[in-house]
C-alpha cells in the first residue's frame, strides 16, 4: 500500500541535505558582510619589538639602580699649635741661664724678645761663656735668632799674659802634631798654620774662647787630611750625620757641596738644632767652610696633629 502524504512529509534525510548547501551559502554572506576593521586590526598589528640579549643585561636589570661610590671627605687640616709671646720666651730664657752653672755667676745679662728674635746684653767673663748663653737661648721653643751684644769683662789684659794662657790651652793631647801659630793683639787672637781635622780646628778656637782676655778669634787653621771622598760623597756623609745616627737632628735638610764648601738650607725646630747642624757638617773630613742658611720652624716641634674624631 502507497502512502504518499506520509512520505512527502517524513523525509527528513532528503531535506537535510538540501539545506546544508544553503547554510554555508548563508554563513560565507555574513562573514563578507563584516566591517574591515575588525578583521584586518589583528592582521596589521606590528610584530613585538625584539629583545636584545647582551652580557648587561644578563647581570643587572634594567631598571636596576647604579651604584656609585660615595665621595671622600675633605681631611680637615691640622690645628695650629699656639706659640709661646715674645714675653714668655724672654723669661724662659731668663730662667735657662740662671740654671747653668757655666753661666750664672760668669756673666750678667738682660734679655730682650721681639718677633722671637732674642737680644743678649750686658758682659761675661769670656767668649765661651757668650757662646753658652747663645746655645741655652737657642733651646727654648720660639726662638727664631739670637744676637749677641756684650762686653768681656776681662778685656783690656796684656797681650803678652794672654798669649801664654792661650799656649798653655792649646797644650792638649788632642791637639798635638797640629802646627798652630797664634798672635794676639789688643785681645784679638788669630790662628794660624794646619790640623789634622776640622774637628781639631773647632777644639782649637773652642780652646781659646775659654781664656779670659780674648775679646774675639779669628780661625785661619788650614785641615791637612785629605777629603772623605768628592763633594757628592761628601754631601752624603753630612746627611747622614744630620738625620741619621742615634742622636739625629730633628728636621728638613737640603746639603749641597761644591768645591769642598757646604751650603745648608732647610728648616728646624730649635736655634740650637741650627747651631748643632753646622757643626756636625764641620766635622766631616775635607770640608773647608759651610754656610748655614737653615730657618728656625718652631712648629715642627709638634707632631702633625687632627680634630678630634679624625682618623
Amino acid at each position: 500500500m502507497i502512502f504518499p502524504d506520509f512520505v512527502t512529509r517524513h523525509s527528513l534525510p532528503v531535506r537535510h541535505r538540501t539545506m546544508g548547501p544553503l547554510f554555508a551559502f548563508i554563513l560565507a554572506g555574513l562573514l563578507a558582510a563584516a566591517p574591515p576593521t575588525a578583521r584586518s586590526q589583528e592582521e596589521s598589528a606590528p610584530p613585538p619589538a625584539a629583545r636584545t640579549w647582551t652580557a648587561a643585561t644578563a647581570t643587572q636589570p634594567a631598571s636596576a639602580p647604579v651604584q656609585t661610590a660615595p665621595a671622600p671627605e675633605p681631611v680637615p687640616s691640622p690645628r695650629p699649635v699656639p706659640l709661646p709671646t715674645d714675653e714668655e720666651i724672654r723669661g724662659r730664657v731668663e730662667e735657662a741661664l740662671s740654671r747653668d752653672a757655666g753661666i750664672a755667676g760668669h756673666g750678667t745679662f738682660q734679655v730682650a724678645c721681639e718677633e722671637g728674635i732674642v737680644t743678649l746684653t750686658g758682659s761675661a767673663e769670656t767668649l765661651s761663656v757668650l757662646r753658652q748663653a747663645e746655645r741655652r737661648a737657642g733651646d727654648i721653643l720660639g726662638v727664631l735668632d739670637v744676637v749677641i751684644v756684650c762686653n768681656i769683662s776681662t778685656a783690656g789684659a796684656p797681650d803678652p799674659r794672654i798669649l801664654l794662657e792661650i799656649q798653655r790651652a792649646l797644650d792638649l793631647p788632642a791637639l798635638r802634631g797640629d802646627n798652630i801659630a797664634v798672635a794676639v793683639t789688643d785681645g784679638y787672637v788669630h790662628l794660624r798654620g794646619t790640623a789634622a781635622t776640622y774637628a781639631r780646628k773647632l777644639l782649637a778656637e773652642r780652646s781659646v774662647s775659654e781664656v779670659p782676655g780674648a775679646v774675639a778669634v779669628r780661625n785661619d787653621l788650614r785641615v791637612s787630611a785629605p777629603p772623605e771622598g768628592d763633594d757628592d760623597a761628601l754631601a752624603w756623609r753630612i746627611r747622614l750625620l744630620l738625620t741619621g745616627g742615634l742622636t739625629p737632628i730633628p728636621g728638613r735638610f737640603d746639603v749641597t757641596v761644591k768645591g769642598r764648601e757646604v751650603v745648608l738650607r732647610g728648616e728646624v725646630p730649635l736655634y740650637s738644632h741650627r747651631i748643632q747642624a753646622e757643626r756636625l757638617a764641620l766635622s766631616v773630613g775635607g770640608i773647608v767652610a759651610v754656610e748655614n742658611r737653615l730657618k728656625v720652624d718652631p712648629s715642627l716641634a709638634f707632631p702633625r696633629t687632627t680634630p678630634e674624631g679624625t682618623p
